[in-house]
C-alpha cells in the first residue's frame, strides 16, 4: 500500500516536472520569438529613421549650399540680335514708307536705301554691311550684277576693316562677291577669290575641310577656263563653263547673306 502510494507520488511529481519543463519551454519559446518581433520593429524603426535623418540631411545639405550667381547674359548674343534687329528695321522701314498701290520698283526702293545708307552716320559698320549684303541679293536675283557687285565690295571692305580676312563675315561676302563675279563671268576675278577662299580655309579648317577642298576646286578649274579669249571680259551672262558650274550648285557657289 505503501509501495503504491509512493508510486502514485512519484509519477505526479513526475508528470508535474514534466509539465514544468513544457510549460517553461513554452515561455522561452514565446519570449524568443517576442523579442524577435520586437528586434523586427526596433530594425524598421532605425531604418525609417536613418532614411528619414538623410532625407534630411540632404535638405539641409541643398538649403545650406550657396546659391549660385545668375548666369550672366551673353553679351555677344545680344550684340547679334541688336544687329539684327537693326538690319530688318531698316529696311522694313523703307518697305512700309511705300503707298498701297503704288507703281514704285523694287531697284528705286533698293537705290533709295543705298542713298540712306550713304549718307548715315551712325550706322554700325556690321549693320551697314548686312544691309548692303541683303541689297546685293536683290539685285543678284533682278539681274543687276554691276549694282550687286558694288554693294558686295563695298560690305567686304567694311567687314576686312572691322574684323579681319578670316573672320566668317569676311569670308561669306567675299564668296558672296565671288559667286557675283561668276554671273558676270569676270573669270579671273572670280578664280583670284576663290583662291584667297581656299588659303583662308587651309590655315583656319585644314586641307581635309570639305569647303577648303571646293574653293581649291573652283579656283582650279577657274584658271583652267582663263586661256579663253573671254576670260576677265565682262559679259552679259557667264560663258558655258561657268553656267555649268553655276548649275550644280555647289555651296561655295551660292550667295548667303549675312546671318548673326
Amino acid at each position: 500500500m505503501i509501495l503504491g502510494c509512493a508510486i502514485i507520488v512519484l509519477l505526479m511529481g513526475a508528470g508535474l516536472w514534466m509539465a514544468s519543463r513544457v510549460a517553461k519551454k513554452a515561455v522561452e519559446e514565446g519570449r524568443k520569438l517576442q523579442s524577435s518581433r520586437q528586434q523586427e520593429i526596433v530594425n524598421a524603426m532605425q531604418l525609417a529613421m536613418q532614411e528619414a535623418n538623410d532625407e534630411t540631411a540632404g535638405l539641409i545639405t541643398t538649403e545650406n549650399k550657396s546659391i549660385p550667381p545668375p548666369p550672366v547674359a551673353n553679351t555677344d548674343q545680344l550684340r547679334k540680335a541688336e544687329w539684327s534687329s537693326l538690319v530688318n528695321d531698316f529696311l522694313a522701314a523703307r518697305l512700309l514708307a511705300i503707298e498701297p498701290g503704288a507703281t514704285t520698283s523694287l531697284e528705286s526702293i533698293l537705290h533709295g536705301a543705298i542713298a540712306d545708307l550713304d549718307a548715315a552716320i551712325d550706322l554700325h559698320p556690321v549693320v551697314e554691311s548686312a544691309i548692303r549684303i541683303r541689297i546685293a541679293e536683290s539685285y543678284l536675283k533682278l539681274r543687276r550684277l554691276d549694282d550687286a557687285a558694288v554693294q558686295c565690295q563695298s560690305a567686304l571692305d567694311l567687314f576686312d576693316r572691322t574684323f579681319s580676312i578670316k573672320h566668317p563675315y569676311s569670308i561669306r561676302t567675299r564668296q558672296n562677291l565671288a559667286v557675283v563675279r561668276l554671273h558676270q563671268g569676270q573669270i579671273t576675278e572670280a578664280a583670284l577669290l576663290y583662291q584667297q577662299l581656299h588659303e583662308i580655309r587651309l590655315v583656319e579648317n585644314g586641307s581635309d575641310d570639305l569647303k577648303t577642298i571646293e574653293t581649291l576646286r573652283i579656283a582650279s578649274m577657274l584658271r583652267s577656263f582663263e586661256a579663253n579669249p573671254v576670260g576677265g571680259a565682262l559679259l552679259s551672262e557667264p560663258p558655258p563653263p561657268i553656267q555649268r558650274l553655276l548649275d550644280l550648285e555647289l555651296p561655295s557657289c551660292r550667295f548667303q547673306p549675312i546671318e548673326f
